[in-house]
């Protein structure tokens, strides 16, 4: 008996050296990989040696962050870590919650808004043009049942309703609509985004408000790309949950757009960004600081300041502005200030998680 727990023994801790050497093998010969494409991001590789570095601390972040991003069969052992964590019944990983129906969801906490919401009316003060504000609601806030139990929720409708009675111009909801036409699915199940659908209602919506007849859903050209997997399968890990399809959605009658000075096209979808990995970056080419978009189109000059939900929307909306002035101010490294006397109304359109957490709404007047 003794003589078997030796052997044993033994075998284990030579299992153990071959693991250790195959690991170590691995790093050597296995050249680094510089993009997870499906975690949607850059990875760390092989950092620089040298003694400023050693001494700042800077060398060993970078190897620590270079170990977890190069480990052989990283993506193996991140798919199977949520799966074991599902066994167990945590349902959560890197700040993505997994839904009923492989529906993923984004965590957030409440934050205190009133910085952002004073940053908007000193611009709105300083610059006395017309100005309009919609709230898109999360995922959460439109499928709460398909939430986990223990996925904390904060109250969209009383902190939307917080920022209507504080923020001087009109601010409309898209919760109430959604919630409404939910059986549509209107938001990407791997995405945090709204889909084709989704982003349709709200065309349809702002048209209302503002008197404009929409485009019938005729004249609205919808496409499907298969195996969309959007940031949330991305980042929360969860590799056993189904693709997508991705909506392009656009007016079948194509316009001729003016990129202004960043780049010029006749289409809003950048065909060449389809078939990568990012699908949403084919509406508009991604995100810039700054496009101007010129229609040819009768109507007003809008200045819109957004996040990235409204890409998918401007195609629709172009059909009713001879402009469009589209700032983000994430990527936006100056003031806006000279924009303002070629606009006749503003429009800010955030999701809602997006509003709370833009610091750079508080500086907007600057």
């Amino acid at each position: 008996m003794i003589e078997m727990k030796k052997r044993l023994t033994t075998l284990l801790a030579i299992l153990f050296l071959l693991a250790i050497s195959a690991i170590v093998i691995a790093f050597i010969l296995v050249k680094d990989i510089s993009f997870s494409e499906n975690e949607n991001r850059p990875l760390q590789t092989m950092p620089k040696v040298g003694f400023s570095e050693f001494i700042s601390g800077k060398l060993g972040k970078e190897m620590d962050a270079y170990m977890a991003d190069q480990f052989p069969f990283r993506e193996y052992f991140v798919g199977w870590k949520t799966r074991i964590q599902g066994l167990i019944g945590i349902r959560e990983n890197n700040g993505v919650y997994l839904g009923d129906e492989g529906m993923l969801f984004q965590a957030y906490e409440e934050r205190d808004l009133s910085e952002n919401l004073e940053g908007i009316n000193r611009f709105m003060e300083k610059y006395k043009i017309p100005t309009e504000c919609i709230i898109i609601p999360t995922k959460g806030a439109v499928y709460p049942s398909r939430l986990p139990k223990d996925a904390p929720l904060p109250d969209e409708r009383k902190i939307i309703g917080e920022i209507q009675k504080k923020l001087k111009c009109s601010v409309f909801s898209l919760l109430e609509i959604f919630k409404e036409n939910r059986d549509s699915e209107l938001y990407y199940f791997t995405d945090h985004h709204w889909n084709g659908e989704g982003t349709v209602l709200a065309y349809e919506k702002w048209c209302g408000i503002k008197g404009f007849t929409p485009l019938s859903r005729e004249d609205i050209q919808r496409e499907t790309v298969p195996n969309f997997y959007g940031a949330l399968y991305s980042s929360g890990g969860y590799r056993n949950v189904p693709a997508d399809e991705f909506h392009l959605i656009h007016p079948r009658k194509r316009l001729w757009v003016d990129y202004g000075k960043a780049k010029k096209t006749h289409d809003f979808i950048d065909e060449g960004k389809v078939n990568e990995k990012d699908k949403y970056a084919a509406y508009l080419g991604g995100n810039f600081d700054y496009l101007l978009i010129r229609t040819g189109n009768p109507g007003k000059r809008l200045l819109l300041i957004k996040d990235s939900f409204a890409n998918a929307l401007i195609p629709l909306l172009a059909e009713h502005y001879s402009e469009i002035h589209v700032v983000d101010l994430r990527y936006v490294r100056k003031s806006i200030g000279e924009k303002m006397k070629d606009v006749d109304e503003v429009l800010i359109l955030y999701n809602l998680k997006n509003f709370m957490e833009d610091d750079h709404l508080r500086k907007l007047d600057l």
